[in-house]
Order: structure tokens, then sequence, then C-alpha cells
């Protein structure tokens, strides 16, 4: 998954959690959980390069914005449900 600089996608939910491998990064590209219930709605941070798979619940609420200037890609893994 790429995004290109100072891009990001809205708020979505996704039908699996997925493992992310970033590629290539920059400090301002940022990933948001959301959660409804809480007095801090969005916790954002930044999904760092550096050789290890990163399990991220995308069944909830979640956006990424690239504030950078240079473009954020992941390689992505669905994980499939058992069934």
């Amino acid at each position: 998954m790429r995004a290109m600089p100072k891009t990001g996608l809205s708020m979505h939910v996704d039908l699996e959690q997925r493992y992310h491998l970033v590629l290539d990064t920059n400090p301002s590209a940022i990933f948001a959980e959301c959660f409804k219930d809480q007095e801090v709605r969005c916790t954002g941070y930044h999904i760092p390069h550096d050789g290890h798979w990163y399990r991220v619940d995308t069944t909830r609420e979640h956006f990424i914005y690239n504030g950078g200037w240079t473009p954020r890609i992941h390689l992505v893994a669905d994980i499939a449900k058992n069934g």
C-alpha cells in the first residue's frame, strides 16, 4: 500500500486484521486507530521502518495520513479468519 506525500485514507474499517511491513516511510506518516466510547477518540502513531511485521487491528475504525514529503509504502498481509 502506498500513500503519496500529503495524502491519506479517510476513516474506514477493514474485514480482517492485518500485518504491516514498512518498506519506506517518513516520520510524518501516521496510522490512527479510533474508538467510539473513549474521551480521546483517536490515537495516532508512526509505524517504523525497522524490518519487523506489525499486527494492526484494522477491523476498528482507523485512518492514515502521510504528512511527509516522501511516499509511505507498506507491504500488507491480511490475517485470515478461522472458519
